[in-house]
């Protein structure tokens, strides 16, 4: 019996002594990963981040939290952060306002005797709306024609839109690939200071308004004189763009999508101003008084 009592002891013994070394080879390798982890933590993000969007959703919610608590507790340091893009941006924003309203100002008071000024005060004595009103925006108007949406250094059209009532035989790379060489000479020759980019060019009777963004920049080829309400709306398309297809616009592949989004827009706001130029007056009243009207 005592025989049997001892084989079993040296079984157990045996066994105890396979789990304890199973169990400090697994703890040696945990220690190990955790000495490894800040050399290992980098490219193992780049990986999850080649695998896909997952990383990037993953983090999306605990990143805002963060931003959003450094905000209500170190706004200092965060303004501090962000000043240096949102700084030129507020002053570019301002300066640009400005010289809409100089350039509407001048102009409204060029036309303010002429005929054409006197046909905007019969219009504006018959509908009820003030003068200055009718004649900006006559001043105002304009009509985007095309649009174009370019991959950012490869200079490849992604997406291009154009108003139905024009000619299509136009070569759309062509004109990406002239764009995209003035943007890359502007910044090259030092033209522009900094990180800022070419924004405008005139040609001929059509404005060529350049707007920048991460993967891609659109451009719109526009005829009269634009409101700053166009930037706002052209840039907030820019941003539907990158919003719905950065992945497209990533790897440079133009798709049906992308067309699709550009001229929906196009069409709506060919539609909005048509109906705005074909507005009818709010109430009109007798000729003579109108006449009357004019001669003041």
């Amino acid at each position: 019996m005592s025989d049997e009592l001892q084989r079993l002891r040296q079984l157990l013994a045996v066994a105890d002594a396979d789990s304890q070394a199973r169990v400090e080879g697994r703890l040696e390798e945990v220690e190990s990963r955790l000495r490894r982890l800040p050399s290992d933590l980098p490219d193992t993000i780049d990986a999850a981040d080649r695998q896909g969007p997952a990383l990037a959703r993953s983090l999306s919610q605990p990143l805002q939290r963060s931003i959003e608590q450094l905000a209500r507790e170190r706004r200092e340091l965060l303004a501090e952060a962000v000043f240096p893009v949102i700084g030129p941006a507020i002053r570019r924003a301002i300066t640009e306002a400005l010289r809409e309203l100089v350039l509407n100002l001048n102009r409204l008071l060029e036309s303010a005797f002429t005929p054409r000024g006197l046909r905007w005060r019969w219009q504006a004595w018959r509908s009820g709306v003030p003068y200055a009103q009718v004649a900006l925006r006559e001043l105002l108007r304009f009509r985007v024609d095309h649009l174009f949406l370019v991959q950012n250094g490869s200079g490849l059209v992604l997406a291009s839109a154009r108003q139905l009532d024009l000619d299509s035989d136009r070569d759309t790379d062509a004109v990406a690939a002239m764009l995209t060489a003035i943007r890359d000479f502007a910044r090259d020759a030092g033209l522009a200071p900094g990180d800022a980019e070419l924004s405008e060019v005139t040609l001929g009777e059509h404005l060529l308004r350049l707007y920048a963004g991460p993967q891609a920049y659109l451009a719109a080829a526009i005829t009269g004189v634009p409101g700053e309400e166009l930037d706002g709306a052209l840039t907030e398309l820019l941003e539907t763009a990158h919003l719905q297809h950065d992945p497209q616009l990533q790897a440079g592949e133009p798709t049906e999508n992308l067309q699709l989004l550009l001229q929906q827009w196009l069409d709506s706001s060919g539609q909005a101003q048509a109906e705005l130029e074909t507005a009818q007056p709010k109430r009109a009243r007798r000729p003579w008084l109108g006449i009357m009207a004019v001669s003041v």
